[in-house]
């Protein structure tokens, strides 16, 4: 999503992760699956695209299948989210 401002929310589940793209008004603008491993993370990072174009990324299951995917993203993009089920 090269220089769009966008927004990526991820469904996580044990086997694979489901990224959504919307752009700065909310509208959808890709989605895609990802195998729940660290080839899969690396290519799930790669579709959200430039850290600096990305408002902020919000990750389901964060303490369970997603912690991984979590860890990877951490590196590259500052604006996470944690749903509040995962902060107990």
């Amino acid at each position: 999503m090269e220089g769009e401002t966008v927004i990526a929310g991820v469904d996580t589940h044990k086997d694979v992760h489901v990224l959504c793209l919307l752009d700065g008004l909310g509208r959808k603008i890709w989605s895609g699956s990802f195998g729940a491993d660290p080839e899969g993370y690396d290519r799930l990072a790669e579709a959200i695209g430039d850290p600096g174009s990305c408002m902020v990324v919000g990750v389901e299951g964060t303490a369970s299948y997603g912690a991984g995917l979590t860890r990877r993203l951490a590196v590259s993009y500052t604006h996470l989210t944690l749903p509040t089920s995962d902060l107990v």
